[in-house]
């Protein structure tokens, strides 16, 4: 029993289609592990976590998570992965008393990542161990 000629020419097609659908799950996938299942290695590096209840949008590298209580100072995180894991994660934070918004960039250790603090009319940037401590001092984010 002899295949097709058509179907010989259709396999390295159907075999392409079916690595990318392949790869497209796999990807959506890794994305999906660095939300709330990712907070206990947030929580070891001192980092804001994700809520249980917060919406993800995903794109391609990257998802970002939003805080679907319009009360709340810690509003967004965005996550950055490649295939080595996470390379960037980025918080916003609205501070009380209209101190201003701190906006967290995390890159791989506390010593190398940085902050911002947008006030009114002045911006400051940081180390990300300070925006921890600024944290701290208005009580947050745990």
């Amino acid at each position: 029993m002899s295949i097709p000629p058509s179907y010989r020419r259709a396999f390295p097609i159907f075999l392409l289609l079916g690595a990318y659908w392949a790869y497209t799950a796999y990807d959506h996938y890794r994305l999906r592990s660095y939300g709330a299942a990712y907070n206990p290695i947030r929580q070891q590096l001192g980092l804001p976590l994700v809520g249980t209840d917060w919406q993800a949008i995903y794109s391609d590298d990257e998802v970002s998570f939003v805080n679907p209580n319009p009360q709340a100072a810690h509003t967004r995180k965005r996550v950055v992965a490649s295939w080595s894991g996470v390379s960037e994660e980025a918080d916003l934070v609205i501070l009380p008393a209209s101190k201003g918004r701190l906006n967290m960039v995390f890159t791989g250790s506390v010593e190398t990542s940085t902050a911002t603090l947008y006030a009114t009319r002045e911006t400051f940037k940081m180390p990300y161990a300070q925006a921890l401590d600024t944290l701290k001092k208005y009580r947050v984010v745990p």
